[in-house]
């Protein structure tokens, strides 16, 4: 494989705007590979280079330095990186040409630390060996990895048997995990499979399909989802009330909500009513929720698989933000759910702070809150994602 000087160029932009200016990667990706004249390897080998090195940036850092390189420095990063995978690129100007034998024998070292070997910054590695409770270097040596592709079967339109005959009859290799989860073995583009266009499954994770089943709601019911974003939980819970009753889609965004009315449209669900929040008042559903999903804004430590580039823009500070938020959309939900009813609480997350610490604290707090059960889903245990979810009912009296 081979780098030219355009695209080695083009790649040095992006990981400088992701890195120092803490642009998104995505728009950042987007922007840069939709040049009309651009070829689809060319797009290939420029997204999954820097997606590449933005996961694994601490680790190529430490090798930078360590063969004579600037670790500040994207072209050196870039080098490095070419250099352990044996992509040949222009000559240097700045002359730093990192030899591959020397930095394959950095790189296999077993004696650099796990926090810089999995790329995590060194706040958010120190805060949770403070606080977590759970095997860290075995989730860090997991979240360094892949993410797994999982489909959700849209029982309203489909069954087990129909997509499984399906995508045995597209020569696509998968195993069914649980009822209506299929994991596929090997990842695919689905965006123009019959069956997906047609509504008959959505791509969504095992974890994120759990807290759906989780929350249980019951056909008839009317159920808020208070962060609803583009629906994908949203969508999920009618499958599951068998779209009868009434789901109330809340976000404060329009454009993910745009996108749930086309979602609904195409899986055939008729019972999501979305909403900006500042479209509603939200005294007129005050005690009328039989249930309420709070699917939190969060610090998506759990998902780091997916979102490259979210631990090097989190900060402390975020993290003590993003907990004021939770509380007030806990406490703001918790006015919705009629006596009896049950709140669901969840995040993409595997800090305590933001999960089992933040359910003591409103219970704590709120005297007719019973908790009835909580999970912590940790990506190394059936491949999906880091999610927690805490079932907490209002009691009658």
């Amino acid at each position: 494989m081979k780098i030219y000087w355009s695209q080695f160029n083009l790649i040095c932009d992006i990981i400088h705007r992701v890195m120092q200016d803490k642009s998104p990667i995505d728009t950042e990706i987007a922007t840069a590979i939709s040049a009309p004249k651009m070829g689809s390897k060319d797009r290939k080998l420029i997204a999954g280079t820097v997606y590449d090195i933005i996961k694994n940036y601490r680790f190529i850092q430490y090798i930078t330095n360590k063969a004579g390189g600037k670790h500040e420095n994207e072209r050196h990063i870039l080098e490095t990186y070419c250099a352990l995978h044996a992509i040949k690129y222009p000559d240097d100007p700045g002359n730093y040409r990192p030899d591959p034998d020397e930095v394959h024998k950095i790189q296999e070292n077993p004696d650099i630390p796990p926090e810089v070997r999995y790329s995590i910054p060194d706040w958010l590695h120190h805060h949770i060996i403070k606080n977590g409770s759970f095997d860290w270097p075995e989730v860090m040596e997991t979240l360094s990895g892949i993410a797994p592709l999982f489909l959700r079967v849209n029982t309203l339109k489909c069954t087990d048997d129909e997509l499984a005959t399906h995508l045995k009859a597209e020569s696509i290799d998968f195993d069914i995990i649980s009822p209506h989860c299929f994991k596929l073995n090997k990842h695919q583009n689905l965006s123009r499979d019959a069956f997906f266009l047609k509504g008959m499954f959505e791509i969504q994770d095992s974890g994120s399909q759990l807290i759906s089943t989780f929350t249980a709601p019951s056909p008839g019911t009317m159920v808020i989802d208070a962060c609803a974003g583009a629906g994908g939980k949203s969508l999920h819970l009618a499958s599951l009330m068998n779209d009868k009753g009434v789901i109330l889609a809340l976000d404060i965004n329009p454009k993910p909500l745009n996108a749930l009315k086309s979602r609904a449209e195409k899986a055939g669900v008729l019972i999501i009513k979305s909403h900006l929040y500042k479209e509603i008042k939200l005294a007129d559903y005050k005690g009328l929720a039989d249930q309420i999903l709070c699917d939190v804004p969060c610090t998506a430590t759990g998902v780091l698989r997916r979102q490259v580039d979210q631990k090097w823009r989190l900060r402390p500070e975020d993290l003590h933000s993003l907990l004021h938020t939770q509380r007030e959309i806990m406490n703001q939900s918790w006015d919705l759910l009629k006596p009896g009813g049950e709140m669901v609480y969840s995040t993409c997350s595997i800090l305590p702070d933001e999960n089992h610490l933040q359910v003591e604290d409103f219970i704590a707090h709120h005297a007719d809150a019973h908790l009835m059960a909580s999970q912590l889903l940790l990506p190394q245990t059936n491949g999906q994602d880091g999610f927690y979810m805490a079932k907490i009912k209002k009691r009658t009296n």
